[in-house]
């Protein structure tokens, strides 16, 4: 099993996807990089749109397994009708029976329901500001211990002086970006929930992306992952609100805005992208560029679609810019080694 096990991680999954264990293709890390901080410029919209459709039902549980469903249709007729994807639900069912992966990594989806139930009822109670700094605080978290862990195996990376730098300067910036909103909150302590539930999230988020990166290397494909990801993901709340609906207690008024439904659609891409380039840059490197990607985000949003939580554009800006300079250090830290 050992000997199957290591073959697994160095030798049967795609190169495009996967590295032998504690081996991170350099060629490829800034285009990783870079791919996955533009994808995430759209997760504080996804954070809106989970928290308005939430705010429009009246049902977080239902508002989740609106959103999620949304997304797992989007992508079904590309996982069931590419005949390269055919052939990778095959390769996955081998690698299955096989274990050739860890199978825990197939419940990933649930680790990404938990995000968009905590969306769906705190975002907007916090403030897309306070969410998004939360999220922040769980991922940088949740990227030190996967991979210091070598969880769903990823390959492991020590901490290191720059990684541990890195990942202090991503903290500092998130908070700096949101500074200005937690002192001119009246009570404070009513954001202190939804905030630790935020953060409960972030972390969950870290762990989903090993999983389903373990889930793409193993099918060799990320939109199968995708796919896997986004079943589980949208089983779990359709079978809570199902459950409640039975007893009574699951009726909402569905809103009949088309674009309300689009965070799933969101989270299908992002989703996608992280499974990719997870494998090349690793847990943390994908979260503080993930990070970064928020920040900005939430720049957009202020600027172009403000609302009562936003962000203040200088304090983010200047977040941005320190995630940014975290990522460079935690990234020359690697490849001095």
């Amino acid at each position: 099993m050992n000997s199957l096990n290591a073959d697994n991680r160095s030798g049967t999954e795609s190169p495009a996807l996967a590295a032998p264990a504690g081996v991170v293709p350099q060629p490829r890390k800034w285009p990783a990089v870079v791919a996955a901080l533009v994808v995430s410029m759209l997760l504080p919209l996804q954070s809106w749109l989970n928290g308005e459709l939430g705010h429009r039902v009246g049902d977080g549980t239902a508002a989740a397994a609106l959103s999620l469903a949304a997304g797992w249709v989007a992508v079904t007729p590309f996982a069931l009708l590419i005949p390269r994807q055919r052939r990778a639900w095959r390769t996955l069912a081998t690698a299955v029976k096989e274990r050739q992966f860890p199978r825990y990594c197939l419940l990933a989806g649930a680790c990404g329901s938990v995000l968009v139930f905590v969306q769906s009822t705190a975002a907007l109670v916090t403030g897309i500001a306070v969410f998004t700094v939360s999220v922040i605080a769980g991922q940088t978290l949740g990227g030190l211990v996967v991979d210091a862990l070598g969880i769903a195996r990823s390959p492991r990376r020590g901490l290191g002086a720059a990684r541990l730098i890195g990942a202090v300067l991503v903290v500092a910036a998130a908070v700096i970006s949101v500074f200005p909103r937690l002192v001119d909150a009246p009570h404070p302590v009513t954001v202190l929930l939804p905030a630790l539930g935020a953060v409960t999230a972030g972390f969950m988020l870290s762990l989903q992306k090993a999983m389903n990166g373990a889930t793409a290397a193993a099918a060799r494909s990320p939109l199968l992952a995708t796919w896997v990801s986004f079943f589980v993901a949208t089983a779990i709340p359709l079978l809570v609100w199902g459950a409640r609906h039975l007893a009574g207690g699951g009726s909402v008024h569905l809103p009949t805005q088309i674009w309300l439904y689009f965070g799933g659609l969101v989270g299908a891409v992002f989703i996608a992208v992280a499974a990719l380039v997870v494998r090349h840059i690793g847990v943390l490197l994908l979260s503080m560029a993930s990070v970064a990607g928020q920040l900005v985000g939430s720049i957009a949003l202020d600027v172009f679609f403000p609302l009562g939580g936003a962000l203040s554009v200088l304090p983010t800006a200047t977040g941005a810019c320190l995630t940014l300079i975290a990522i460079a250090i935690a990234t020359k830290g690697r490849n001095s080694r």
